[in-house]
């Protein structure tokens, strides 16, 4: 599968499959769109992530982040580009393989994981401290604020830059370099208190 083919996966189809549900629909000029609670933020309590049922396309007006399914996938599980089609080869075969029963009780036993926080410390290592300086946050804010947070999601590992919000979750924040123009891409997400509901299998 290349880039081209994995765009025509509808990213619909794998947001309703991540257990995120639309708030509601608005026709703009014939155009569908449909509007939820931000996969990036899950705690946020307005609908902030637009889908262009035309395009298959997506904007997220909380970290200005948009794009295409392999964009959300690369943005969401912090893949690069290879990964990225691998786990969409996987899921547009699963879509082609499983019945609308066989989806809805996967999802409800996988809905019992949570993620695991493997560590957290103060902000250190080199690709964070390059990345609070290119928003140009001072040692000091970073040092009394800040924290270096290890986390893993589905068996994988990744890190990011965090501080506690008032319900005792993460809000974390993180960059990573597009592929295609080399500019580096700000997202955002949360790891909430109770649980992290993830709804794909353990291969991934």
């Amino acid at each position: 599968m290349d880039c081209k083919q994995a765009k025509q996966i509808s990213m619909l189809d794998i947001l309703n499959r991540q257990g995120f549900r639309a708030s509601y629909t608005k026709n703009n000029k014939g155009v569908i769109y449909h509007w939820f609670i931000s996969p990036f933020r899950p705690t946020e309590t307005i609908a902030s992530f637009s889908y262009n049922s035309r395009l298959n396309t997506f904007y997220d007006y909380g970290n200005g982040l948009s794009g295409t399914v392999v964009d959300y996938i690369c943005a969401y599980y912090q893949f690069d580009i290879p990964k990225t089609l691998n786990f969409l080869r996987e899921i547009d075969f699963s879509f082609s393989q499983h019945s609308n029963l066989n989806i809805i009780s996967a999802e409800k036993k996988e809905n019992k994981r949570t993620y695991n926080i493997k560590s957290i410390k103060s902000v250190a290592h080199p690709a964070l401290v390059n990345y609070l300086a290119r928003r140009k946050i001072s040692k000091s804010l970073c040092k009394k604020y800040l924290l270096e947070i290890e986390y893993e999601i589905y068996g994988r590992s990744f890190f990011g830059v965090a501080f506690q919000n008032d319900s005792k979750g993460y809000e974390i924040s993180y960059e990573y370099r597009k592929q295609n123009t080399g500019e580096f891409t700000r997202v955002k997400t949360c790891l909430i208190c109770i649980r992290y509901d993830i709804i794909f299998n353990g291969k991934h």
